[in-house]
């Protein structure tokens, strides 16, 4: 008889860790499956959603979408992401991501999803393995996105454009103008300038190189300091609307009409904007500006 019972006993116990078991595995989700994003299509949709005026941020409008367990993340349309879109949109401003989650009356399990998916795809990029935080390429946007905030407070110029900027015209860091001038930016020595400079063999069009003479500075962190000074003395930056652009693509198409630069391909035509946007998207320097903005 006691045998009898044990075995009862130990069946019920069996039966319920097997539901325990069950239960747990039918809880906990699969991670989120980011390879299967189309992210330059989607990065350049979301950023277009935004118009002129907002920068929205790509992942918290992927994080909203990926809740339903069932959406296939290589299949987002742009009438999905639209729709996402237009909720963190109210009267001109960008609701934030907890906005959003209360004004759809979420309960706790599907905001703790839709945290989960943003966490998940916080450091996730064009190529996973350069958006790491112990990449070479994130060491150096981290070393220098402090200054690029505290140049946009000072004069007005997106995070997203200094750092995109550096790393373009200093190879991130590695150029002989970044290491031996401290000059991230490419800056010229100008009518105004009353500081030390160094002469520089620069690329100018497709295929041409001059020597031109080029600021120098103590410090990179100075070298950030007069980016913005050197935008703001200049007229040429404000006529273009450089100040009067919130987002980076109006920002950065305004720096190349004001003739920030000459870089122009093999065609001829002007291409400093679209490098720039390249980069920004890449790299995701965009929600640096959607953080500060916000």
């Amino acid at each position: 008889m006691r045998k009898r019972y044990l075995i009862g006993f130990f069946i019920v116990i069996l039966l319920i860790s097997m539901g325990l078991t069950w239960k747990i595995k039918m809880s906990v989700r699969p991670p989120l499956a980011k390879e299967l994003l189309d992210l330059p299509y989607i990065v350049n949709k979301v950023d277009e959603l935004g118009g002129e005026d907002l920068q929205l941020n790509w992942q918290e409008i992927v994080s909203i979408i990926a809740m339903d367990p069932k959406k296939d993340l290589s299949q987002i349309s742009e009438e999905e992401l639209q729709q996402q879109a237009s909720l963190f949109i109210s009267h001109h401003r960008v609701l934030s991501f907890d906005e959003v989650l209360n004004q759809l009356d979420l309960n706790e399990k599907d905001k703790n999803i839709a945290y989960d998916n943003l966490n998940q795809l916080k450091q996730y990029g064009y190529i996973p393995s350069k958006t790491d935080p112990q990449s070479f390429e994130m060491r150096f946007i981290e070393s220098i996105k402090a200054g690029a905030i505290e140049n946009y407070e000072l004069y007005g110029i997106l995070p997203s454009i200094t750092i995109a900027q550096a790393i373009l015209e200093s190879d991130w860091g590695q150029s002989d103008l970044a290491n031996q001038a401290n000059n991230l930016f490419g800056i010229k020595k100008g009518t105004n300038w009353s500081g030390e400079v160094m002469s520089f063999e620069t690329k100018e069009g497709f295929d041409e190189y001059i020597i031109d003479e080029f600021r120098s500075y103590p410090s990179l962190n100075a070298s950030i300091i007069d980016h913005g000074q050197f935008l703001v003395a200049n007229p040429r930056y404000t006529k273009s609307g450089v100040f009067e652009a919130k987002t980076y693509k109006t920002q950065a198409k305004a720096l190349e009409e004001a003739g920030y630069s000459t870089a122009k391909d093999e065609n001829g035509d002007k291409i400093y904007a679209k490098m720039l946007g390249q980069l920004i998207r890449q790299y995701n320097l965009q929600l640096i500006d959607h953080a500060v903005l916000y």
